[in-house]
């Protein structure tokens, strides 16, 4: 199998360094097992509860270090790539652009490097300077 997409959390979920996203949700999902009365025991709940509190807690500090030393991020957070976003508002501040890419960089290396450490038998590629749609921006190395 070939897996051709981004390094980011809704790919594979890093247990070191969490996802402000899927942690959210897991958060989210436990809570609604709670009160729909599906919880048979209270003392595990509270224990999973207390520990995907404290995962999201995790997530959002760190979110909130990265959107401080990112101040040319002014839009909302997606689950998109914020290089995409802000790449218009980058065209002509080469200096924030290249800050954005280092972040960029920096978190999808970290997110390859838990797939890799995840599935040891996977073989794991990296394509340098390659856009969300590597098939295109990269077409010989997808060949």
């Amino acid at each position: 199998m070939i897996y051709l997409d981004a390094g980011y959390g809704y790919a594979f979920y890093d247990r070191v360094h969490g996802d402000m996203i899927f942690d959210f949700f897991q958060l989210q999902k436990r809570f609604d097992d709670f009160m729909s009365g599906a919880v048979r025991d209270q003392h595990q709940f509270m224990s999973d509860f207390s520990t995907n509190v404290s995962r999201l807690d995790k997530d959002l500090q760190e979110s909130k270090r990265r959107d401080a030393s990112m101040t040319v991020l002014h839009a909302p957070r997606t689950q998109f790539p914020p290089i995409i976003k802000a790449t218009k508002s980058l065209r002509n501040d080469p200096k924030a652009k290249a800050a954005l890419v280092a972040d960029n960089l920096f978190y999808t290396s970290r997110q390859a490097d838990a797939f890799a450490a995840g599935i040891p038998s996977a073989r794991v590629v990296r394509l340098a300077n390659a856009d969300h749609y590597v098939f295109r921006s990269n077409e010989a190395d997808v060949i």
